[in-house]
């Protein structure tokens, strides 16, 4: 048996490798997931590790028994889906809400040194920063070929992995540089300083050409939150005031210089003008969501209690479209494009309500415990589960569980 110092190297080594590998290389964080859980096999001692955790009474396990149950309730409901196949892959893409808990919270010998939090942050960071020299390279290289400006935005752009998700890893990255500048602003050099801020607007850049709608607007709440909350809390209100119009400016020379960017939110004024369905006459991704939600609403009242199982939710929207004639949701087999509503269908009230607890419990820690980086990483989760099932892709779901356990449970994973 591999003896305690050693499973605690490799353990920071594979974590390292998972926190690098989130936005550049995705499709081999399974295997080194794999990796992490025989790591966590080997060194055994499961009596400890589970005594420990739960002996501290901390609100994380409270963490680790939502995330159990919800995998759970993904088990049980196989036993009344029709569409087994779909199902066991449900099962398979939602695993991380097993494993993760697993392997990050009844720890007995991989608590880290402290001093390796900085370890993290740069390890992320550089990943995002590659990652997104990455997308700007390939985006140039294809424009100098087509001279098309189409190439820098959306799925041109975002190369790596479909635009929302990674713009959730760089939305990500600006939630750590914020949370750093805000805790840590005393303790920074000047140097230290200049660079994290030049990382902001980069970063923004780099959300803005991926083009995704929620995520714009989440980095746009994000922003807004970093700049006003500590302005406020300091009774800094003619500072707030001017910060507030400066980045209107910011948002209208970003509109008239990149107005790619923000076709996408024309159909959002004609939804909110709209009185009924039938009022909404151009249709686009935006437009399309009233119609999405229309039939998610309509199937969670038909299966309020248990829902229709995770393996048959979407077999059970595309029938709804067909009867309502949603003939462009149909044709492009979409999902609920809200997470919450995705989950009330698949697994009834009890999975909706496991889900807001997942989300809202390090939500209520954050504000209680003033820890920043947490609370805006539990907020651009709650507004991209608002306007995308963020769990549909195994990318989001090993991302999302992975960010809510580390980030939420600092203090257990590292000691000092």
């Amino acid at each position: 048996m591999l003896n305690t110092t050693l499973h605690t190297k490799i353990n920071l080594f594979l974590t390292l490798l998972l926190v690098f590998c989130f936005p550049l290389f995705v499709k081999q964080v399974p295997f080194i997931i794999a990796l992490l859980f025989l790591n966590y096999l080997l060194e055994a001692r499961f009596r400890v590790k589970f005594s420990s955790l739960f002996a501290e009474r901390k609100y994380y396990v409270f963490l680790f028994l939502f995330m159990i149950v919800f995998y759970a309730l993904h088990a049980i409901a196989l036993l009344y889906t029709e569409n087994k196949a779909a199902g066991y892959f449900e099962l398979e893409e939602k695993l991380s809400f097993l494993v993760f808990p697993l392997i990050m919270l009844p720890i007995y010998s991989h608590r880290f040194e402290k001093k390796r939090l900085k370890l993290f942050f740069f390890t992320y960071l550089i990943a995002v920063l590659s990652a997104s020299f990455y997308c700007l390279g390939q985006s140039t290289l294809n424009y100098m070929q087509t001279s098309d400006i189409q190439e820098f935005f959306y799925s041109n752009f975002s190369v790596i992995e479909h635009p929302t998700y990674f713009s959730m890893y760089v939305i990500t990255a600006m939630i750590l540089v914020i949370g750093v500048l805000i805790r840590q602003w005393s303790k920074l050099l000047l140097w230290e300083k200049i660079l994290l801020f030049s990382l902001i607007p980069f970063f923004l850049l780099v959300v803005v050409l991926t083009n995704s709608r929620s995520a714009i607007i989440v980095a746009g709440i994000i922003l807004m939150g970093s700049v006003f909350f500590p302005a406020i809390k300091k009774r800094k209100y003619i500072l707030s005031v001017l910060l507030f119009f400066m980045l209107l400016a910011s948002i209208f020379i970003a509109k008239k210089a990149m107005p790619q960017a923000f076709n996408r939110f024309s159909g959002i004024v004609e939804v909110l003008k709209a009185d009924k369905m039938e009022d909404i006459k151009h249709w686009n991704g935006t437009t399309l969501r009233v119609q999405i939600y229309y039939s998610s609403m309509e199937i969670i009242k038909e299966n309020f209690w248990l829902g229709v199982s995770p393996g048959d939710t979407k077999d059970e929207l595309v029938q709804n479209y067909k009867k309502h004639g949603f003939r462009h949701a149909v044709e492009r087999n979409y999902d609920a494009h809200n997470q919450f509503l995705q989950s009330f269908i698949g697994l009834g009230i009890v999975g909706f309500l496991l889900l807001c607890c997942i989300i809202g419990l390090p939500f209520f820690y954050a504000i209680r415990e003033r820890d920043y980086i947490l609370f805006f990483f539990t907020l651009m989760l709650f507004f991209l589960f608002l306007f995308e099932s963020m769990l549909q892709k195994q990318a989001g779901v090993m991302f999302i569980v992975f960010g809510l356990i580390f980030l939420s449970s600092r203090e257990r994973i590292f000691k000092d």
